[in-house]
């Protein structure tokens, strides 16, 4: 049985990584939708593939 203490320590790596990955997809989703505003092409922001 996986002790309690090693299930939150993965937990808590696990939720990390998830935190810093949709951190830095937001962080690109805003700079490209600022550059999109700039540029007055507002197809990037809508652009399929930022909203897989």
């Amino acid at each position: 049985m996986i002790s309690a203490t090693s299930m939150f320590q993965k937990g808590w790596g696990l939720r990390g990584l998830a935190y810093a990955f949709t951190g830095s997809v937001v962080n690109l989703a805003g700079f490209l939708w600022l550059a999109s505003i700039m540029l007055e092409k507002p197809h990037f922001y809508t652009n399929s593939n930022l909203a897989k």
